[in-house]
Parts: structure tokens; C-alpha cells; sequence
């Protein structure tokens, strides 16, 4: 099996941020901890372990000349009740992510305070998207690319995204349990698929995988392992 070993020198106080936050958030209804992140699937079929009938008809995948295409999903889900918004498209750039935040914000208006837990994604820290965000707490360096111009669009007229971005260390993916839900989506619907010649059904089905986590779900918080014992 794969080993990895975060490099991140603040490991164990951004872990027991988190874990404190998760604790925080349990009883408190006036705030929502969400685990936000990001995955990428093909219209090309990806090869993985399969069950098939003994003998020489065993599962295959096919691979064509037709476009490539890809898309990109960005997810946030409810640490307490499993519930997940997506936002679907061909890519996630600075204004899709922002988007998407303004989407979260809606859909969770009902909260005074929303906690994002998220990777060390650049992306996640351009100053496009930062400045549309509340003033962060969380006093953290976040990640800046010298390069980046600060082509910031006014904030929006009903005020900043109330959203405090909380990062994970640097790679540790074990600590972020949505990756999990993209191993559930990935064995359900993604690998070994059929549908390298149905573009549009196969985004049909992983829309349709998310779906059912809408309003939350008992057995994804179970498959992620946060459902208390």
C-alpha cells in the first residue's frame, strides 16, 4: 500500500483545530462544518478491480478514438449530517469557485457561521477568491503564488461570502473524509463504465450519484467514517 507522511510542521495543530471544530459544531446549531474538496473524472473509462463470470469472458474497458473529455466537480459535505452540494462543470476555476461558494452559502443560509475544511489547493487561496470571502480568522499563512495578479472583481452587493476557510496540513488527504465519498463515486459509477460513447449519460449518473446525498445520509456518513459511534 501507498505510505505518505505529511511534511507539514503544524500537523498536529491544524489536525486538533479540526477535530475541536467537528466537537464545536455537534450541538451547535448556529454553525455548519463542511469538508470541501475537489476530483476530476473521463469520458475514457478507468480500470479497476471487477467481478465477472469464471473463465476467459472476464471485464473490460474500452478505449476509442472519439474527443477527450473530462469534468470537474467541487463538493462540500456536512461533517454531522452527510449532506453534499456540488457544483458540476469543465473546470473549477477562480469565478466557478466562487460560485460555488455563493451556491454553499444559500444553501446553508440558515447558519450564522460556515467552516470550509479544505486541501492546500492554490487555487482555494487566490486573491480572486479570498476577497470575496468574510474577513478569515484563522491566522494560518495561506499559500501565494508570486506570479498571481490580483484581478479581483468587486465584491458582491449583498456582501462578502460568510465562509471561514479552514486548511488541512499540507498533503493529508486521510484527514479530509470527502475523498472517501469520491472512492464510493469512483467504484460505483466511474471505474470500468460503459459509456465511453454516452458523454452525456455518463454525467447523467454521477449528478445522479451525488444526488442522493441532498439532504444527507446516515450511510455516508457511516462509509466516511464520521458517524459517532
Amino acid at each position: 500500500r501507498l505510505s505518505m507522511t505529511s511534511p507539514d510542521p503544524e500537523y498536529q495543530t491544524k489536525q486538533t483545530r479540526i477535530i475541536r471544530l467537528r466537537e464545536s459544531t455537534k450541538t451547535n446549531g448556529s454553525a455548519v462544518m463542511l469538508y470541501q474538496d475537489e476530483v476530476t473524472y473521463y469520458r475514457a473509462p478507468s480500470t479497476a478491480r471487477s467481478y465477472g463470470a469464471s473463465g476467459q469472458d472476464q471485464p473490460t474497458t474500452s478505449v476509442d478514438h472519439t474527443t477527450h473529455r473530462s469534468a470537474r466537480i467541487a463538493a462540500a459535505m456536512d461533517a454531522h449530517s452527510g449532506r453534499v452540494e456540488y457544483l458540476h462543470g469543465t473546470s473549477i476555476g477562480t469565478d466557478k469557485l466562487i460560485s460555488f461558494y455563493e451556491q454553499i452559502a444559500e444553501a446553508f443560509s440558515s447558519q450564522n457561521q460556515i467552516y470550509m475544511v479544505q486541501d492546500n489547493w492554490p487555487v482555494h487561496f487566490h486573491p480572486a477568491v479570498m476577497k470575496q470571502l468574510e474577513t478569515q480568522h484563522v491566522a494560518d499563512r495561506f499559500p501565494v503564488v508570486d506570479n498571481w495578479q490580483d484581478n479581483t472583481k468587486a465584491i458582491q452587493a449583498d456582501g462578502p461570502i460568510p465562509i471561514q476557510v479552514i486548511p488541512l496540513p499540507t498533503y493529508a488527504p486521510w484527514l479530509n473524509p470527502i475523498e472517501k465519498l469520491w472512492r464510493w463515486l469512483k467504484q460505483n459509477v466511474i471505474h470500468m463504465h460503459s459509456f465511453g460513447q454516452a458523454w452525456s449519460t455518463l454525467k447523467t449518473n454521477v449528478q445522479q450519484f451525488l444526488d442522493r446525498f441532498s439532504t444527507g445520509s446516515t450511510a455516508l456518513l457511516e462509509y466516511t467514517g464520521l458517524l459517532p459511534e
